[in-house]
C-alpha cells in the first residue's frame, strides 16, 4: 500500500504501486507498505552472504566481513524489486520532496528493510536531503551480528523503528 500525505492516496508497494485517487492537495509523506504474502516459496531458510553490489555498506570494515542475511527475505525483496515499478514510485515521490516511509508487519518487516537500505545508501551520496524512515512492527531478524554493526557504523540505525509485540 501506497499512502501520501494526511488524507491517503493509496496503492500497493509489492503490485507495483497502483493508486486510487485521494483528496490530499498536498501530501507530504509517502508510504510504501509490504505484505507477507508469498514470503516463502522454497527451500531458502539459511543464511547467505549479501550481495555488496547492492549493499555496499552492509560489511564489517575490520575485518572486511559481508553481513548474512536470511534468504527467503533477500530473495522476497528481489522479486519485489525485479517484478514492480517501486523504485519509480519511490524515487517519484523524493523528486516531490516527499518523506518516505517503508513499513511492514511480521514477514514483510525485512522487505521492508532491505528496501529502505539502498535509498539510504543513495541517500548518503546526496547528503541525507530525503527524510527516509523504516517502521516494522513484529518483524523477525534478518541478519547476522555485522548488519546492525554497518547500520550503526553509517548512522542509519535511527532511521529504523522496530515495534516489538
Amino acid at each position: 500500500m501506497v499512502r501520501e500525505g494526511k488524507q491517503a492516496t493509496e496503492g500497493s508497494a509489492d503490485d507495483g504501486g497502483r493508486r486510487s485517487q485521494g483528496s490530499s492537495s498536498s501530501p507530504t509523506t509517502a508510504v510504501f507498505a509490504f505484505s507477507a504474502d508469498h514470503w516463502f516459496k522454497e527451500k531458502p531458510f539459511g543464511l547467505k552472504p549479501i550481495d555488496l553490489a547492492a549493499f555496499p555498506s552492509l560489511r564489517s570494515i575490520g575485518n572486511d566481513e559481508k553481513t548474512e542475511v536470511h534468504e527467503a527475505f533477500i530473495g522476497r525483496y528481489y522479486e519485489i524489486l525485479m517484478t514492480s515499478s517501486l523504485t519509480a514510485k519511490v524515487e517519484g515521490a523524493i523528486r516531490k520532496g516527499r518523506q518516505i516511509v517503508f513499513t511492514g508487519h511480521s514477514s514483510a518487516g525485512p522487505t521492508a528493510i532491505f528496501v529502505t537500505l539502498p535509498f539510504l545508501e543513495e541517500n548518503k551520496k546526496t547528503e541525507g536531503k530525503t527524510s527516509i524512515r523504516c517502521l516494522t512492527f513484529g518483524s523477525p531478524l534478518v541478519g547476522d551480528r555485522v548488519l546492525p554493526h554497518a547500520l550503526r557504523r553509517e548512522n542509519w540505525a535511527r532511521y529504523f523503528v522496530h515495534f516489538v509485540t
